[in-house]
């Protein structure tokens, strides 16, 4: 018999870990392949605007301008994109999105983390805390989910949490 293939997205806040347990999910299920719904937006910011290092607010702009044609624009992407093998994609922001993705078998985990740790981090990837109230930052809470992972211990203990939930809500 064929493995139904597994889709999984990560929901948080900026610098809330999502980036990371994608990782350890990439690490654990072999046959999962990153995508991420920004990646649009990254190579606008990169090969129109040349710029090599994150500009959250340019991609904030570009995202709001690019769905300000076409609202599902990037979800769209994804959704042809992710039809076959299995996939997770860290960077879901907007409720209508999530709920695309689950109403296509996607299962949701949100990441949570304590604004304090979530600015430093931002600090040591020299961002500032800025751009955090951005409508597609604000609105993270509201994206449709079906576990939650907090990312308060160490990254080992987190990725381990992560990799048990998915496993959990796989099995279900």
């Amino acid at each position: 018999m064929t493995p139904v293939p597994m889709k999984v997205y990560i929901v948080g806040p900026a610098a809330s870990g999502k980036d990371t347990a994608a990782q350890a999910l990439v690490r654990h299920f072999p046959e999962l392949r990153l995508i991420r719904i920004a990646q649009p937006m990254y190579d606008i910011a990169s090969n129109v605007f040349g710029r090599r290092r994150k500009d959250r607010r340019l991609l904030q702009d570009i995202g709001d301008a690019l769905r300000s044609v076409d609202p599902d624009v990037f979800i769209d992407l994804v959704l042809r994109s992710t039809r076959d093998w299995s996939w997770v994609c860290p960077d879901i922001r907007l409720a209508r999105e999530g709920e695309r993705l689950r109403s296509n078998g996607w299962i949701g985990i949100r990441v949570e983390r304590p604004l304090s740790a979530r600015l430093l981090a931002l600090e040591e990837r020299g961002e500032s805390g800025a751009d955090l109230a951005h409508h597609t930052e604000a609105a993270v809470d509201l994206v449709p989910v079906d576990a939650v992972v907090a990312n308060r211990g160490t990254k080992a203990g987190f990725e381990a949490e992560v990799v048990r939930t998915v496993t959990r809500l796989i099995r279900r």
